[in-house]
């Protein structure tokens, strides 16, 4: 998958006040809305000599799609990147997280533009 078609479909997340937990959650709903394969991801992100755990990122190939710096971790990378550009070594196991049920995304945006493309 093309990391700027990734970027197009989650941009109103980027900025959303969800922990990363929740963010993934709000990820694995948009691609699985738009039948993108994923994988949901938990473990830790070491970063020089810091370790964050337990971490919750979405794969998709060979990108990621981590909200980590919004959580005060400004020197990390956030949003869409390749595994290659990552400043942090991931470790971890998928995991299953559900998609979001309609009714509540529309609890959660408010806004129609939210819908499946």
């Amino acid at each position: 998958m093309n990391a700027c078609v990734l970027r197009d479909l989650l941009t109103d997340l980027v900025d959303s006040p969800y922990p990363s937990d929740a963010a993934s959650r709000l990820v694995v709903t948009r691609l699985s809305w738009n039948r993108i394969p994923h994988r949901a991801m938990l473990g830790q992100v070491r970063l020089g000599d810091r370790v964050l755990k337990p971490h919750f990122w979405v794969e998709v190939g060979d990108q990621i799609i981590d909200y980590a710096a919004r959580e005060g971790r400004s020197e990390m990378l956030q949003g869409v990147f390749s595994a290659r550009e990552a400043e942090g070594m991931y470790q971890g196991q998928e995991i299953i997280i559900d998609p979001l049920p309609k009714y509540l995304c529309d609890l959660i945006y408010r806004t129609p533009h939210h819908e499946p493309v």
